[in-house]
């Protein structure tokens, strides 16, 4: 049967327990329950009221460690992002729409289809050109397609793949 650590040994055991924890060495020692469960043993371990007190110092910093900061109740920050998705869109469409207007006046296509043309939107590199009739459409796929496209894919400060004209 091992020896019981005499009470000095204990103490400076415990000490030595609570600075590895962090914990203050006048840290108090759990209470002893009055309450027996009848179906424990009747004899106790050696280290019963250590063995204690470290797991009550081990339940304290679990609930140090699981505190949970406030929920965010504003909406601050889905605006703040949608805002920044919004001005790069535009930053795209804007550089994509100087970079149009260019080869259109490069090109020297004819007035009508400078009006018949509008830029719709510019995603993930393809943009959309919105035309107002079938005969606009096809003169500007012919444009597109006799070198333009990749003529405005050089103009452009953005990384363009695709033009997309639609009615």
């Amino acid at each position: 049967m091992p020896k019981r650590p005499t009470p000095s040994l204990a103490a400076s055991l415990q000490a030595i327990r609570f600075q590895r924890l962090g914990l203050p060495s006048s840290f108090p020692p759990a209470p002893a329950s009055p309450i027996r469960d009848s179906t424990a043993p009747s004899h106790s371990a050696p280290n019963d009221s250590h063995t204690t007190s470290a797991a009550l110092v081990g339940l304290q910093r679990a609930r140090l460690a699981r505190v949970r900061p406030p929920h965010e109740l504003s909406i601050a920050a889905e605006l703040d992002s949608q805002a920044r998705l919004i001005r790069s869109v535009q930053r795209g469409v804007l550089a994509a729409g100087v970079a149009w207007e260019q080869l259109l006046a490069q090109s020297g296509v004819a007035p009508h289809l400078l009006d018949a043309a509008r830029i719709r939107s510019f995603r993930r590199g393809v943009l959309t050109i919105q035309v107002r009739d079938a005969s606009a459409k096809f003169q500007l796929a012919r444009l597109l397609r006799a070198g333009g496209e990749a003529r405005l894919a050089r103009l452009a400060p953005v990384s363009l793949h695709k033009v997309k004209l639609t009615l």
